[in-house]
């Protein structure tokens, strides 16, 4: 089984959170791994597809979302 789309998702996290870790110091940092934590969003997205991935209900992932 294919976990790409799994492990692309666990990158993303770590850059959301450097992110956050840089935003009352360093602006160009906590800027820059945002939008490489959002551009690895759409990669996550195209792998799971490309790999027929999902998750069980969309249901769920309103939850953990919000």
């Amino acid at each position: 089984m294919y976990v790409a789309a799994v492990y692309i998702g666990y990158v993303r996290i770590a850059f959301a959170l450097i992110s956050f870790y840089f935003m009352p110091t360093n602006h160009v940092i906590a800027t820059s791994a945002y939008i490489f934590s959002s551009l690895l969003d759409a990669v996550d997205g195209y792998a799971a597809r490309f790999l027929n991935q999902g998750i069980l209900s969309p249901v769920a992932l309103k939850w953990v979302v919000f």
